[in-house]
């Protein structure tokens, strides 16, 4: 009986220990992608594990577009009101879109 409980408990703590999310509480909506080649333009999102298998896999590379397969991609953020990503590179005080503020929200 004593080992069964020991078994349990370890088990649990096993797979508490293996299991993560998919996204974490710095980034509660994965992270934001474009694609900087002109005929895709692809927008996307990757969840933290999704990224953090990618960087395991392709160290050193840049993120691959899941559009045109291309690796001529740029972190975003996500603009609060019009919900446009906005490329890192871009990246202002206000939304080149709809011209809100980007700290909004």
């Amino acid at each position: 009986m004593g080992s069964v409980v020991v078994l349990a408990v370890f088990a649990i703590g096993y797979g508490a220990w293996k299991w993560r999310p998919a996204n974490n509480q710095n980034y509660p909506d994965g992270t934001f992608w474009v694609c900087q080649n002109p005929a895709c333009k692809n927008e996307f999102v990757l969840t933290v594990k999704e990224l953090g298998e990618f960087q395991d896999k392709h160290y050193g590379q840049p993120v691959m577009c899941p559009k045109c397969k291309q690796q001529n991609t740029i972190g975003a953020e996500r603009c609060p009101s019009c919900k446009k990503f906005v490329s890192r590179a871009q990246r202002a005080a206000t939304c080149p879109y709809c011209k809100q503020n980007m700290n909004a929200g």
